[in-house]
């Protein structure tokens, strides 16, 4: 998924202001996941890899200043999605998750 893509995800599932349903909805992707017989012990990165850009996403501390450098008010949520698009890049690089090209 590209970071806009997960931004979306994010937001359709009221994750930035309700993490930690965010994360019991991921526990529950792990739990079913490992409830299929002979994958018990499976690994599951893809909650950990969600987890950590929501982190990201939420950590966007410049909302203040994302604000009062923005003209038109109007643009204020796009200033602010953009903000976290990028840090959900720059978690995706760090975890190797780069988005490949199309």
């Amino acid at each position: 998924m590209k970071s806009s893509t997960i931004l979306r995800l994010f937001r359709d599932t009221d994750a930035l202001r309700r993490p930690e349903r965010f994360r019991l909805m991921l526990a529950t992707c792990v739990a079913d996941a490992r409830g299929r017989l002979g994958f018990e012990q499976a690994s599951y990165p893809q909650a950990d890899w969600l987890g950590t850009m929501l982190d990201a996403a939420r950590q966007v501390d410049r909302l203040s200043a994302i604000a009062a450098a923005c003209e038109d008010k109007q643009r204020i949520p796009a200033e602010v999605d953009a903000a976290r698009v990028q840090a959900i890049a720059v978690a995706r690089k760090e975890l190797g998750l780069a988005a490949k090209p199309l």
